[in-house]
């Protein structure tokens, strides 16, 4: 029996893999005041054009064996069903000086399929670490962003592997994007793996180090 989500995150809730799969039927809102763990080998499931936005903290954190599902609810799945996960400016990582985990959100051994944009940071920081992301328009969106950090994590058959925009043309404002790490990923059979690009601002410390391209057609 799935369990269906209709409220937005309000306190600190973990979601069990005993309760598993939990169903996204609107949009749902970590509060910044919460935060919502969730438990290895979960699966979250997304009714069409829905999203999960975290203003809070995220913290999913899988294994090996049950790494955490994110993916889309039709029976049939295909690239933009769902919206994503975005994850604003109040809802980030913190790091220290090192760029070591602090405290905050984090996705660890978690997959995300069949998204719109599979993960959406704004005004913050993520460590996202051995993840998969596949079959998104665009895996992972950065906008002024500081210490976003992606390491050992794949992302295959997607659109764009990781994009930032041109412009702020729309949605939120476009800024530098400061001390990026991007090592150790690999980018697999997408239409373009990296598509970094902004008019007239600037990336600072980014780094993209121990990379595997291979078989991207842009």
């Amino acid at each position: 029996k799935r369990q269906v989500v209709t409220d937005h995150i309000a306190t600190n809730t973990t979601w069990t893999k005993a309760n598993s799969p939990y169903f996204i039927a609107p949009n749902i809102m970590i509060n910044q005041s919460a935060a919502l763990t969730i438990e290895a080998g979960v699966e979250v499931r997304f009714a069409t054009e829905t999203y999960l936005k975290a203003e809070g903290k995220l913290i999913a954190v899988g294994t090996d064996d049950e790494p955490i599902l994110f993916t889309s609810a039709n029976s049939t799945p295909s690239a933009g069903d769902w919206q994503g996960i975005q994850i604003r400016s109040t809802g980030g990582t913190t790091f220290d000086a090192s760029q070591a985990y602090v405290s905050g959100s984090k996705l660890e051994q978690v997959e995300i399929k069949y998204a719109t944009t599979g993960l959406y940071v704004y005004g913050t920081g993520l460590l996202v670490d051995q993840a998969s992301f596949a079959h998104s328009t665009t895996a992972i969106e950065i906008r002024s962003t500081t210490d976003f950090v992606l390491t050992d994590s794949q992302l295959s058959s997607n659109g764009t592997g990781i994009y930032s925009v041109y412009s702020d043309y729309s949605g939120d404002s476009v800024s530098p994007i400061t001390d990026t790490l991007i090592k150790g990923n690999k980018f697999l059979r997408n239409q373009s793996g990296i598509s970094l690009n902004m008019n007239q601002r600037h990336f600072a410390g980014l780094q993209i180090i121990d990379y595997e391209f291979r078989a991207n057609t842009g």
